[in-house]
């Protein structure tokens, strides 16, 4: 297994927006996971990003490696300062609605 590995999302488009452009991207990625320990997320360029992709690209994959996976397997760079803030919140929200609804949100096997 490498070691890392990164993904440019300007390569989906400057705007990412729509949850079906989430899917499609969280599936690259977790292609991506299968032969490499750390996965790059690159935002350099992307003009706008909704919550609609954000929560269906990274909250569920947060969802589906599980928070601590997620945070240690996958990196975020080159985001503005609003899309982070963004991503951190969709994230919260996805992780506490799978808490509080007894879904698991432990690693699984990718």
């Amino acid at each position: 297994m490498k070691n890392e590995m990164g993904i440019r999302l300007l390569d989906h488009g400057r705007q990412l927006i729509t949850r079906q452009e989430g899917s499609q991207v969280r599936s690259r990625i977790l292609n991506l996971l299968e032969k490499n320990e750390v996965i790059f997320v690159d935002f350099a360029g992307i003009e706008l990003i909704t919550p609609s992709f954000a929560d269906e690209c990274l909250g569920m994959l947060a969802v589906r490696l599980g928070g601590d996976a997620f945070k240690a397997r996958v990196r975020l760079r080159g985001a503005a300062k609003g899309t982070k803030h963004l991503i951190a919140v969709v994230l919260a929200n996805r992780l506490m609605k799978t808490k509080s609804r007894g879904e698991s949100a432990s690693p699984r096997d990718i």
